[in-house]
């Protein structure tokens, strides 16, 4: 492909990115040693590792063909093209980062990076940009801490790694962004779909690209294809059609209770819609029962008193409702901040 990439509107050849490379520290050093790989003529794959959010983590190798395959994906849909200005404020160690590098260097835009903080400073642009990504948790501390206006300076966004709260949701119905949920791990080399949060929201998730279609398996868990490649998921799904599908949640949470399987997930999103139990501060898991095998719990980092109890389990059927309540003082999360669920 190409032997440069333009950063902060500079052309950097290879040579300039390797120096970059050999002279920085830290996150910029991340960012310099995959743009490094990406411009040099060697074929050599590069190792990606995975969140772990799921399980251990693994090592991916990759190619520069399906690095480029994937970013091409991307810049089609966003249409980002050698005019476009992105903003790179994620972590280059894992995929996410990555690609936001590999997207520019395929279209000959320019792209700006910036500390990948949990609040982000988002450099001026007279022109504005064009593209950018975000965890929800970055979007949620940019609002908080009173910096929408350098956010509504990008036309489009995607955010991914983490489920997006209802606060947000709410926080983000006045933006003029089109703002977007992804859907993807390391194993798709970044998403390979996505869901418009802004300005409509959408129920389902959409294949990124006609070549990306999706099937379920004998466990209703999604199955990502791709070509000649197949991804079997543990992601639980309605499936619309072959480019359409609603994540219900993780066959890996599942409570199954009396042969009744439960899904936490929409537990705890009808709670929190209720307005009974903030987000963040509880999550639904299970404990071993001698006569059902598993019934659901709630687990919670503040007290919860007894007729709030009973207005949450009134929501439920019966197999549905919570036999306990464990408080903790915190919560136990991965690398990467994903929430580990414990069971008892």
């Amino acid at each position: 492909m190409y032997n440069h990439i333009r950063i902060q509107g500079c052309l950097l050849h290879h040579e300039n990115i390797e120096e970059k490379y050999k002279q920085s520290e830290g996150w910029e050093k991340d960012m310099y040693e995959f743009a490094t790989w990406l411009t040099s003529y060697q074929d050599t794959p590069f190792a990606f590792q995975s969140s772990g959010s799921t399980g251990k983590p693994k090592t991916v190798l990759f190619t520069k063909e399906d690095v480029l395959h994937s970013a091409l994906r991307t810049n089609y849909y966003f249409n980002i093209n050698a005019e476009s200005h992105l903003l790179l404020s994620l972590p280059c160690k894992y995929v996410a980062g990555r690609m936001m590098i590999a997207r520019a260097w395929v279209a000959g835009a320019n792209l700006i990076f910036t500390n990948p903080t949990l609040c982000p400073e988002i450099p001026h642009l007279a022109s504005g940009y064009d593209f950018a990504a975000f965890t929800p948790s970055q979007l949620q501390s940019l609002i908080f801490n009173k910096y929408e206006e350098s956010v509504f300076n990008i036309r489009q966004i995607i955010l991914g790694g983490e489920p997006v709260s209802n606060q947000l949701y709410q926080d983000m119905s006045y933006f003029p962004n089109k703002i977007f949920l992804t859907y993807g791990m390391t194993e798709t080399l970044s998403h390979v779909a996505i869901r418009q949060l802004r300005p409509e929201r959408w129920l389902q998730f959409e294949s990124i690209h006609p070549e990306i279609t999706f099937e379920q398996n004998t466990q209703q868990c999604l199955i990502i294809r791709d070509g000649l490649n197949r991804i079997e998921t543990h992601d639980i799904v309605e499936l619309t059609d072959k480019h359409h599908f609603q994540w219900i949640g993780r066959s890996d949470h599942i409570i199954n209770s009396g042969g009744i399987k439960i899904h936490p997930e929409q537990l705890e999103e009808c709670i929190i819609s209720k307005n009974l139990l903030a987000e963040n501060s509880f999550y639904i898991s299970s404990k071993t029962d001698m006569l059902f095998g598993e019934v659901p719990i709630l687990l919670s980092i503040v007290p919860i008193e007894n007729t709030r109890m009973e207005e949450i389990n009134n929501l439920f059927d019966a197999h549905q409702r919570i036999k306990g309540v464990i408080i903790q003082p915190a919560f136990r999360y991965t690398e990467n901040e994903k929430l580990i669920r414990e069971r008892f």
